[in-house]
């Protein structure tokens, strides 16, 4: 008998994991959301140490009417598909709740077997061969609020102990990063992950400095100043083309320049039309505080002559949006509206009155009124106007 050449021992993980390759990989990770494709290079790194397919970083849980906010790796998912995945596969989806902090594999959750018997296995991963998968949560009061998956084929070997290892020294880091995200929101300014938000959200953002040069512009922004007949850049500063309209944002972009550090004041507005319905800009201006950025933008993206003192006003842009009916079951699943009422809220959002929606749908003004006081209830407002407000921030993203 010829005996069998031993495997040689493999020392764990971390062990074998280069210091400077796990340096490159947490530089990426941190400064993600600098990148115009915010943790691009985080994610794809990390497809190549675990020999994953696809890499996932998720910031918000996709579910039906919402793709949530998710990076991959290893692949390029357009809206529609993640769409399609949120409306028809994300409820079905096994791997969710998983232990805090600690890296898994749905292996672990359940037999290949038991996975095959699945709707999630048959409709979504045996079609696009994505089966095995490693994962990570990192919630947030007891919810799941960040998560990292490695997903391979079927007919890849199985995650190891070597892969979990290197998911589980990314935990704390994973954690430190969820809490500078919150940080971030809670301040308000919109970078790198925002970048991804509101240009889904179809928001622009742009970050000026005392003097009103521009420092930062998500895609949506730089899309914005290159083609609107209303709003540019000019000499490296945000400009009306109009007149009229030139003079409005300049006195507002000084008013907010001149504006104390945390004094309470009302965030100035201002809308430029056209001729033509719906295709016309709003811009809600912000002061920000001096220096509460700096660091956060990355160095090339400050033009020399800028303040040292970093961005001082943000500005928001957006256009007139139309509320879908598909936004309908959005607003059902956020305050319990029944369809009647979601639909209501929705045709008031467009700008509709009572008797219009009344004439459009061919039922009275008492059944509308029914319709609307039992959305003030479930919404927590009293007033029409209010419910306006709180739809189109709910659905149209606009704060």
């Amino acid at each position: 008998m010829v005996a069998l050449a031993r495997p040689l021992w493999k020392p764990p993980f971390a062990m074998t994991l280069s210091l400077d390759t796990y340096n490159t990989l947490l530089e990426a990770l941190y400064n993600g959301a600098r990148e115009d494709a915010p943790w691009a290079l985080f994610l794809n790194q990390l497809c190549e140490l675990t020999g994953s397919r696809l890499t996932v970083l998720n910031l918000a849980r996709p579910r039906p009417g919402d793709p949530g906010v998710v990076f991959i790796g290893g692949a390029d998912f357009d809206r529609e598909h993640r769409l399609q995945y949120a409306n028809d596969f994300s409820a079905l989806d096994p791997f969710v709740n998983l232990p805090d902090g600690e890296a898994i594999t749905l292996s672990e959750v359940l037999s290949p077997e038991q996975l095959r018997q699945t709707a999630f296995y048959r409709e979504f991963m045996q079609p696009t061969d994505l089966v095995q998968i490693l994962g990570i949560d990192i919630p947030r009061d007891g919810r799941p609020a960040l998560f990292l998956r490695a997903i391979r084929s079927e007919r890849a070997a199985p995650f190891g102990e070597q892969e979990k290892a290197l998911f589980n020294l990314l935990a704390p880091h994973l954690r430190q990063l969820q809490s500078w995200l919150d940080q971030t929101r809670q301040q308000g300014f919109e970078l790198g992950i925002y970048d991804g938000i509101a240009s889904r959200l179809e928001i622009a953002t742009i970050l000026l400095d005392a003097g009103g040069r521009i420092l930062h512009c998500n895609p949506v922004a730089r899309a914005l100043l290159s083609s609107s007949e209303l709003i540019a850049e000019r000499q490296g500063r945000l400009a009306a083309r109009r007149s009229g309209d030139q003079q409005r944002l300049q006195a507002l972009l000084a008013e907010c320049a001149g504006t104390p550090e945390n004094s309470p004041t009302l965030a100035p507005a201002l809308r430029m039309e056209t001729e033509s319905p719906n295709s016309g800009l709003y811009l809600l201006l912000k002061p920000l505080p001096a220096g509460a950025e700096a660091g956060l933008l990355p160095p090339d993206l400050i033009p020399a002559e800028a303040s040292a003192d970093g961005p001082r006003i943000a500005v928001y842009i957006s256009t007139p949006e139309i509320l879908s009916p598909e936004q309908q079951g959005i607003l059902q699943q956020l305050f319990d509206f029944t369809p009647s009422e979601a639909q209501l809220a929705i045709s008031l959002a467009n700008g509709m009155s009572l008797e219009q929606i009344a004439e459009e749908r061919c039922v009275s003004r008492n059944t509308l009124r029914t319709h609307l006081r039992g959305a003030f209830q479930k919404s927590g407002v009293n007033q029409q106007s209010a419910l306006v407000s709180l739809v189109l921030r709910s659905v149209a993203g606009l704060g």
